[in-house]
């Protein structure tokens, strides 16, 4: 559909938030729905369209299909494509700014693309909340892995662009600085969660933290400009799962028994050097141990288990071997 009163779209969705306003800003919401009003009805008169709908359509919301936008004089005409548009409106007299009229010439016009070249895709691509979460979100674990492991080199690169990626994204986007920090916050709990023994608590706040982040960090945009809640609460369910299954291994750790010295080579597997019938020697770590077998003759070059620690002697058992091995 074409004509001049259909240009009003963004002067409705800045009424729409205006009338949704409370108190004690309900009087500027009232006067910029009739400044708007008036606006939009001195543009439906100069151009010739119907200025109650015009003024219907900022003050109550309505909405026309491309029809009976037609019929009710608010576009001009109504195209199926480029071609045929660019062919209805050869000829056709309009008036400019300045008052000057002329005459459109379109019917076999040249018709130029400025499609957007890889990296205005790309850039587009990202500008994007859910986009924006996700790059925040692994930008910090990666940044934390880092930290934790330094010299790998590539989670600490990795982060660093993803946090670069995810800080351009929402600076094309409305967004809620309380939402980036309580996002980042999240995992630095979920780092601490790892160091300190909170007993979960410090993972739990981690994911209420980022639930909370995803929902403020793009609150208050229309519903396509705000982070999908199903990536979100997908995403809080992920790190969950991972601080409980850390936090497991972590307490399976601390409550296994402290072995120190000799004790480490119970469980170790060594290699005989001399054949133990029932003692002999075997070779575990780069050197040669005595040792005695616990089940009659093994002989050389089999792999035994280490059972006992007697001072510096080893009672050594053969390694049992899986079927088909």
């Amino acid at each position: 559909a074409v004509g001049g009163a259909t240009m009003l779209a963004q002067i409705i969705r800045m009424v729409e938030q205006a009338q949704g306003s409370k108190l004690p800003i309900q009087a500027l919401g009232d006067k910029v729905t009739n400044d708007a009003s008036a606006q939009i009805r001195a543009l439906a008169e100069l151009r010739g369209r119907n200025e109650e709908w015009a003024e219907s359509a900022v003050r109550d919301a309505i909405s026309a299909n491309a029809n009976e936008a037609l019929e009710l004089n608010v576009v001009d005409l109504v195209a199926n494509d480029l071609d045929e548009l660019l062919d209805s409106v050869d000829g056709r007299e309009v008036t400019l700014d300045n008052g000057r009229e002329v005459t459109l010439q379109t019917a076999n016009a040249d018709q130029v693309f400025n499609n957007m070249n890889f990296i205005e895709r790309f850039l587009d691509l990202i500008a994007d909340p859910n986009i924006a979460l996700l790059l925040l979100s692994l930008g910090s674990l990666a940044i934390f892995i880092e930290i934790v492991n330094p010299g790998v080199i590539f989670p600490g690169v990795f982060g660093v662009i993803a946090l670069i990626l995810g800080f351009f994204s929402l600076s094309v986007l409305p967004f809620n600085w309380a939402g980036v920090a309580l996002i980042m916050f999240a995992f630095v709990l979920f780092g601490l969660e790892i160091f300190v023994p909170s007993g979960g608590i410090l993972g739990g706040g981690g994911v209420v933290a980022l639930i909370l982040g995803g929902l403020l960090l793009t609150s208050g945009n229309p519903p396509e400009f705000q982070v999908s809640r199903w990536l979100l609460f997908g995403l809080a369910a992920a790190m969950g799962t991972i601080v409980v299954f850390v936090l497991v291994n972590i307490m399976r750790i601390r409550m296994m028994p402290v072995q120190v010295g000799m004790e480490t080579l119970v469980g170790r597997t060594a290699v005989v050097r001399s054949t133990l019938d029932p003692s002999g020697f075997v070779f575990l770590d780069g050197e040669h141990w005595s040792a005695e077998s616990d089940e009659g003759t093994i002989e050389q070059d089999e792999r035994v288990v280490v059972t006992e620690v007697h001072g510096l002697k080893l009672k050594v058992r053969k390694q049992q071997h899986l079927k088909g091995d």
